[in-house]
Protein backbone atom coordinates (compact mmCIF):
# COMPACT_ATOMS: atom_id res chain seq x y z
CA UNK A 1 0.00 0.00 0.00
CA UNK A 2 1.30 3.32 -0.48
CA UNK A 3 1.10 6.28 1.84
CA UNK A 4 2.09 9.76 1.71
CA UNK A 5 2.18 11.61 5.04
CA UNK A 6 0.66 8.58 6.54
CA UNK A 7 -2.62 8.29 4.28
CA UNK A 8 -3.45 5.49 2.10
CA UNK A 9 -2.83 7.38 -2.09
CA UNK A 10 -4.54 5.78 -4.87
CA UNK A 11 -4.03 5.48 -8.50
CA UNK A 12 -4.94 8.01 -10.75
CA UNK A 13 -5.37 7.69 -14.42
CA UNK A 14 -5.27 10.72 -16.33
CA UNK A 15 -7.62 10.09 -20.07
CA UNK A 16 -7.09 12.31 -22.84
CA UNK A 17 -10.23 12.35 -25.80
CA UNK A 18 -9.91 14.03 -28.98
CA UNK A 19 -12.50 14.52 -31.33
CA UNK A 20 -13.83 16.46 -34.66
CA UNK A 21 -17.18 18.21 -34.91
CA UNK A 22 -19.00 20.53 -36.66
CA UNK A 23 -18.63 24.23 -36.09
CA UNK A 24 -21.89 25.06 -34.30
CA UNK A 25 -23.97 27.48 -37.26
CA UNK A 26 -24.68 30.25 -34.22
CA UNK A 27 -20.47 29.96 -33.01
CA UNK A 28 -19.00 33.58 -32.95
CA UNK A 29 -16.47 33.81 -35.36
CA UNK A 30 -16.34 30.41 -37.16
CA UNK A 31 -13.43 31.61 -39.43
CA UNK A 32 -11.23 31.14 -36.03
CA UNK A 33 -12.17 27.48 -35.25
CA UNK A 34 -11.25 26.67 -38.92
CA UNK A 35 -8.39 24.21 -39.17
CA UNK A 36 -6.30 23.63 -42.37
CA UNK A 37 -6.14 19.66 -41.96
CA UNK A 38 -10.16 19.59 -41.75
CA UNK A 39 -13.01 20.27 -44.19
CA UNK A 40 -14.47 23.59 -43.98
CA UNK A 41 -17.22 23.78 -41.07
CA UNK A 42 -15.23 21.23 -38.65
CA UNK A 43 -13.16 21.63 -36.07
CA UNK A 44 -10.94 20.02 -33.41
CA UNK A 45 -11.97 19.35 -29.91
CA UNK A 46 -10.91 17.60 -26.71
CA UNK A 47 -11.24 16.94 -23.07
CA UNK A 48 -9.03 15.83 -20.09
CA UNK A 49 -10.30 13.59 -17.03
CA UNK A 50 -8.47 12.33 -14.05
CA UNK A 51 -10.23 9.23 -12.24
CA UNK A 52 -8.78 7.73 -8.94
CA UNK A 53 -9.30 4.14 -8.30
CA UNK A 54 -8.65 1.83 -4.68
CA UNK A 55 -6.73 -0.72 -6.72
CA UNK A 56 -4.28 -0.29 -9.85
CA UNK A 57 -5.72 -0.11 -12.93
CA UNK A 58 -5.45 -2.11 -16.65
CA UNK A 59 -4.45 0.55 -19.09
CA UNK A 60 -5.71 -0.96 -21.92
CA UNK A 61 -9.22 -2.22 -19.84
CA UNK A 62 -9.76 1.66 -18.90
CA UNK A 63 -9.16 2.75 -22.64
CA UNK A 64 -12.07 0.47 -23.59
CA UNK A 65 -14.11 1.58 -21.26
CA UNK A 66 -13.68 4.74 -22.40
CA UNK A 67 -14.38 4.44 -25.96
CA UNK A 68 -17.48 2.55 -25.91
CA UNK A 69 -18.91 3.51 -22.44
CA UNK A 70 -18.11 7.20 -21.49
CA UNK A 71 -17.69 8.78 -24.88
CA UNK A 72 -21.04 7.89 -26.13
CA UNK A 73 -22.30 8.55 -23.08
CA UNK A 74 -20.75 12.27 -23.42
CA UNK A 75 -21.68 13.16 -27.04
CA UNK A 76 -25.17 11.66 -26.96
CA UNK A 77 -25.54 14.36 -23.81
CA UNK A 78 -23.69 16.87 -26.04
CA UNK A 79 -26.50 16.78 -28.86
CA UNK A 80 -27.80 20.05 -30.08
CA UNK A 81 -31.37 19.06 -29.23
CA UNK A 82 -30.24 18.04 -25.23
CA UNK A 83 -28.11 21.20 -24.21
CA UNK A 84 -28.86 23.92 -22.73
CA UNK A 85 -26.73 27.26 -23.40
CA UNK A 86 -24.49 27.03 -20.90
CA UNK A 87 -23.10 23.92 -22.88
CA UNK A 88 -21.88 23.94 -26.39
CA UNK A 89 -23.25 21.13 -28.66
CA UNK A 90 -21.09 18.41 -30.27
CA UNK A 91 -22.78 18.14 -33.42
CA UNK A 92 -21.55 15.05 -35.81
CA UNK A 93 -18.62 13.75 -33.55
CA UNK A 94 -15.52 11.45 -35.03
CA UNK A 95 -13.60 9.73 -31.90
CA UNK A 96 -9.78 10.68 -33.03
CA UNK A 97 -8.54 9.71 -30.30
CA UNK A 98 -8.30 7.83 -25.98
CA UNK A 99 -5.16 7.84 -24.51
CA UNK A 100 -4.88 6.88 -21.05
CA UNK A 101 -1.84 7.02 -18.53
CA UNK A 102 -1.03 6.48 -14.61
CA UNK A 103 -0.50 9.75 -13.18
CA UNK A 104 0.62 9.26 -9.87
CA UNK A 105 -0.66 7.75 -6.30
CA UNK A 106 -2.49 10.67 -4.22
CA UNK A 107 -4.87 11.27 -1.69
CA UNK A 108 -7.14 13.41 -3.59
CA UNK A 109 -7.96 13.56 -7.14
CA UNK A 110 -8.75 16.39 -9.24
CA UNK A 111 -12.17 17.32 -10.78
CA UNK A 112 -13.42 20.49 -12.23
CA UNK A 113 -12.88 23.41 -9.08
CA UNK A 114 -13.14 20.44 -6.83
CA UNK A 115 -10.89 18.08 -5.52
CA UNK A 116 -12.50 14.24 -4.35
CA UNK A 117 -11.27 11.27 -1.78
CA UNK A 118 -12.39 8.47 -0.86
CA UNK A 119 -15.17 8.27 1.99
CA UNK A 120 -12.93 5.82 4.36
CA UNK A 121 -14.38 7.23 7.46
CA UNK A 122 -12.58 10.21 8.36
CA UNK A 123 -13.75 12.98 10.50
CA UNK A 124 -14.22 16.38 8.55
CA UNK A 125 -11.43 18.17 10.54
CA UNK A 126 -9.03 14.99 9.46
CA UNK A 127 -10.12 15.59 5.63
CA UNK A 128 -9.66 19.20 5.89
CA UNK A 129 -6.11 18.49 7.48
CA UNK A 130 -5.33 16.32 4.87
CA UNK A 131 -6.87 18.08 2.00
CA UNK A 132 -4.66 21.31 3.51
CA UNK A 133 -1.15 18.78 2.92
CA UNK A 134 -2.23 17.65 -0.31
CA UNK A 135 -2.31 21.39 -1.22
CA UNK A 136 0.96 22.32 -0.10
CA UNK A 137 2.26 19.18 -1.43
CA UNK A 138 1.10 20.67 -5.28
CA UNK A 139 2.60 23.79 -4.40
CA UNK A 140 5.94 22.36 -4.25
CA UNK A 141 5.67 21.04 -7.68
CA UNK A 142 7.32 22.81 -10.76
CA UNK A 143 5.21 25.41 -12.15
CA UNK A 144 2.51 24.22 -14.58
CA UNK A 145 2.83 20.89 -13.34
CA UNK A 146 -0.55 20.47 -11.66
CA UNK A 147 -3.24 22.97 -11.47
CA UNK A 148 -5.23 23.41 -8.55
CA UNK A 149 -7.75 25.33 -9.81
CA UNK A 150 -8.51 28.09 -6.51
CA UNK A 151 -7.32 25.03 -3.96
CA UNK A 152 -4.81 27.13 -2.50
CA UNK A 153 -7.03 29.61 -1.22
CA UNK A 154 -8.71 27.97 1.52
CA UNK A 155 -11.65 30.58 1.65
CA UNK A 156 -12.92 28.78 -1.32
CA UNK A 157 -13.29 25.44 -0.05
CA UNK A 158 -17.02 24.60 0.24
CA UNK A 159 -19.11 21.44 0.22
CA UNK A 160 -22.85 21.78 -1.00
CA UNK A 161 -26.17 20.89 -0.02
CA UNK A 162 -28.83 18.03 -1.75
CA UNK A 163 -30.23 20.25 -4.00
CA UNK A 164 -26.95 21.63 -5.36
CA UNK A 165 -28.56 25.04 -4.78
CA UNK A 166 -26.35 26.56 -1.73
CA UNK A 167 -22.89 26.06 -0.61
CA UNK A 168 -22.42 24.48 3.25
CA UNK A 169 -18.85 24.50 5.09
CA UNK A 170 -16.31 21.82 3.53
CA UNK A 171 -15.61 19.21 2.90
CA UNK A 172 -19.02 17.79 1.40
CA UNK A 173 -21.44 15.51 2.74
CA UNK A 174 -24.28 16.04 0.09
CA UNK A 175 -26.45 12.89 -0.39
CA UNK A 176 -24.27 12.50 -3.71
CA UNK A 177 -21.08 12.63 -1.98
CA UNK A 178 -22.58 9.90 0.08
CA UNK A 179 -24.22 7.85 -2.55
CA UNK A 180 -20.73 7.75 -4.19
CA UNK A 181 -18.63 7.28 -0.82
CA UNK A 182 -16.74 9.90 -1.82
CA UNK A 183 -15.74 13.41 -0.11
CA UNK A 184 -15.32 16.19 -2.13
CA UNK A 185 -14.24 19.92 -1.39
CA UNK A 186 -15.13 22.57 -3.67
CA UNK A 187 -13.46 25.69 -4.71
Amino acid sequence: MNKIDGEQTYPIYSTIIKWTEDIPPDSRKQADWQVKDLPEGRRHDSTQLRRMYKEDQDIETLKNEIETGYVPKVFDMRKPEKVDKSHSPIINPELKEVSVKFERYETWCLEWFCHWTFDDGKTDEEYLASFERFVRRMEQLPEGEYCLMGAEDRWRWSGTTDDGKDKTQPPCRCAGCQNQNKVRINH
